[in-house]
C-alpha cells in the first residue's frame, strides 16, 4: 500500500481503511493466483517457478 498511498506508515486516525485496503488487495491477489492456469507445466510433470513470497526449502 506504500506504492499507491505514498506513506510509509498510516497515521493513526487513517490506520483502519489502510489495513483494510491491504487485506483488499491481499484477497485480490489470492483470486488472481488460485485462477491462474499454467498450460503445459501440469502436462509435463512440472511446478513451474516459485511464486513470489514462497518460502524456499533448504
Amino acid at each position: 500500500m506504500r506504492k499507491v498511498s505514498g506513506f510509509r506508515a498510516p497515521a493513526a486516525h487513517n490506520r483502519e481503511v489502510f489495513e483494510r485496503a491491504v487485506a483488499d488487495v491481499a484477497e485480490a491477489t489470492r483470486a488472481l493466483l488460485d485462477g491462474l492456469e499454467v498450460r503445459g507445466a501440469a502436462a509435463r510433470g512440472q511446478a513451474g517457478p516459485p511464486r513470489a513470497g514462497a518460502q524456499r526449502r533448504g
